[in-house]
């Protein structure tokens, strides 16, 4: 998705913010971030963060992610 909004911004050429999850991608958001480009580490919190945090836990797609991330040497 965020490879596809690199090449729709290099078309159209506004200004645009990548949000990431902490944790999730690290390495990924650094590099956007040496590239030039614009990115935001955000971090749920307040009192519902556990029920945000269990509902990403439960998607499939992002348990890969957050596995590949606790091992990354990155």
């Amino acid at each position: 998705m965020i490879e596809k909004g690199l090449r729709l911004n290099k078309k159209y050429k506004k200004e645009v913010t990548y949000a990431m999850l902490n944790g999730i991608r690290n390495d990924y958001a650094k590099s956007l971030a040496e590239q030039g480009e614009r990115v935001a580490i955000y971090i749920p919190f307040g009192p519902k963060w556990v029920n945000y945090a269990y509902r990403r836990m439960r998607e499939r797609r992002h348990v890969s992610l957050i596995m590949r991330s606790l091992i990354s040497n990155k």
